[in-house]
């Protein structure tokens, strides 16, 4: 599996999340993708795992 990196987008997106109270980190949001049990198909018809 390729390494999962996180944009400054994403990083945004956690730090808004944890204003809100809700707090998930970078380490859980692999564990999703990693352990996720769905496949679909994505953007120009690329696989993508979803939770």
């Amino acid at each position: 599996m390729k390494e999962i990196k996180f944009s400054n987008h994403a990083n945004v997106k956690l730090l808004i999340l944890k204003k809100h109270g809700i707090i998930i980190n970078e380490d859980f949001v692999k564990e999703v993708i990693i352990f996720s049990n769905k496949v679909e198909k994505g953007w120009h018809n690329k696989e993508r795992m979803v939770a």
